[in-house]
């Protein structure tokens, strides 16, 4: 049976390149080409080389260091990994599903890794950035004090000043706390930290945070303890965790007063989408 080769090429999405310019673009050494959506090499034909690699990293490094290599197949079992460097075409291996075809990146993307092209014949890499969650989402603390309702801590006010109207206030109790919850489960990363500027900023002191997914937050993981706050500070406490409720508590008897308090995670968005051109 006859297999066509195809020649392939990268290229970024009219509609999209009128926005972003080829600089602004991550890169990438491969796009990862499944057998099921392109055809396979006829039979070694357009072979450069063939030959076992140790890696995935090895034959990567091999076709980027060979001229005239555009792609290379690539696969195997129990530790043994063999494939073709290839020439204009993408490498698929012929009628083994194992194999998975690599073809070289020529507009960059991927940030580094291959990415999988699905039948619809385009790629998209998802990129995750920092963004601020915490802000409006539902909060609660131990007990009200001077009208210092718990959603001020999560008002995007950061004003560090009582008069300002946008800082909690608990009673005097055993521990105070206060918790926010996201309203899903984040990849955190980092929780911000304002504390109160004019009289009794003190009190802020000998605290922990605690983040997880339940909302018992004596069930959740500990990310800090121990930690004081100075006269009007913001303070970021870095927090790679994963959890829904974000917890802050006082151990001792003590008011807790907040000023604002910012939870951030790392979310995916989206990213620059690419087309595959026969």
């Amino acid at each position: 049976m006859a297999i066509k080769a195809l020649h392939v090429v990268i290229a970024v999405l009219a509609a999209f390149a009128s926005h972003v310019g080829a600089s602004d673009l991550p890169t990438c050494d491969f796009f990862h080409i499944p057998e099921g959506y392109l055809e396979a090499s006829n039979g070694g034909a357009g072979n450069i080389k063939c030959k076992n690699w140790g890696s995935l990293e090895e034959a990567k490094s091999e076709c980027l260091s060979t001229k005239g290599c555009d792609g290379f197949s690539f696969g195997g079992s129990g530790g043994a990994f063999s494939g073709c460097l290839k020439k204009n075409r993408a490498a698929g291996y012929n009628g083994n599903a194992n194999y998975g075809g690599y073809h070289k990146n020529v507009m960059g993307c991927c940030g580094g890794e291959s990415y999988s092209l699905q039948n619809g014949g385009s790629c998209s890499q998802t990129i995750a950035t920092e963004q601020l969650v915490s802000q409006g989402k539902p909060a609660k603390q131990a007990s009200l004090d001077f009208g210092g309702e718990a959603s001020r801590g999560v008002d995007g006010d950061d004003n560090p000043m009582w008069s300002g109207n946008s800082c909690t206030h608990t009673e005097k109790q055993q521990n105070p706390w206060w918790q926010v919850d996201l309203g899903g489960t984040y990849q955190i990363s980092k929780v911000v930290i304002t504390n109160r500027e004019d009289c009794c900023w003190d009190r802020l002191h000998n605290f922990e945070i605690r983040i997880g997914s339940e909302n018992n937050s004596n069930l959740n993981a500990a990310c800090i303890s121990g930690q004081s706050l100075g006269k009007g500070e913001t303070k970021s406490f870095s927090c790679p965790m994963v959890g829904r409720h974000v917890n802050i508590k006082i151990f001792d008897v003590e008011y807790l007063t907040l000023c604002e308090v910012k939870v951030y995670a790392m979310v995916a968005g989206a990213s620059p989408t690419y087309r595959m051109l026969a």
